[in-house]
């Protein structure tokens, strides 16, 4: 596994090195050095958790970290933000530079019927939307309005769960009453 992972992040090294920051966007989907820079954090955490690691060594940590803050900063450094609108982040999504490491599904030459199946009904193409439904940890994991956890908040209430939440919670989440 080591010799494997001491390849990839090689490669991945490469490849940073190599990529632009951006492509065109007729290239759209295309890797960027942004996102071999995420895949290289993300193969070190697989790297420093339990199933490769079960010693715990905290060098894996420390180096997962720093892959991940470089990648963080890369992105930053290269246009990569977060999507203002949350509530449109499905139907603007050429639109965003949040999509770091993305397929582009064109429904005429490259389909994903998963990808449907999980948007909105509204936005799904002659899919279902059968994985709509969230679980309630998913749901409880919002934060108030405040930014703070359900947990102990003095405004939570079980029964009234979509009370002042966080705007993303009223974009992601059907609740009772809600259109």
């Amino acid at each position: 596994a080591k010799a494997c992972v001491n390849q990839i992040i090689s490669d991945l090294d490469n490849a940073i090195a190599l990529l632009p920051s951006q492509w065109p966007a007729s290239e759209r989907g295309r890797i960027t050095r942004g996102a071999a820079a995420a895949l290289k954090g993300r193969v070190l955490l697989f790297y420093a958790s339990p199933q490769f690691n079960p010693s715990n060594l905290q060098e894996r940590w420390e180096a997962a970290y720093q892959a991940n803050k470089e990648a963080k900063d890369l992105c930053l450094a290269d246009g990569y933000s977060l999507y203002s609108i949350f509530e449109k982040i499905f139907t603007d999504e050429s639109k965003t530079n949040e999509a770091i490491f993305l397929t582009v599904y064109d429904n005429i030459n490259r389909t994903n019927s998963y990808e449907n199946s999980v948007r909105p009904r509204s936005e799904s193409n002659d899919q279902t939307a059968v994985n709509n439904a969230p679980n309630w940890e998913f749901v409880k994991s919002f934060p108030m309005k405040d930014g703070k956890s359900i947990i102990n908040h003095p405004e939570y209430d079980s029964l009234y769960y979509w009370k002042n939440r966080d705007p993303r919670f009223y974009a992601t989440i059907a609740y009772n009453g809600c259109k």
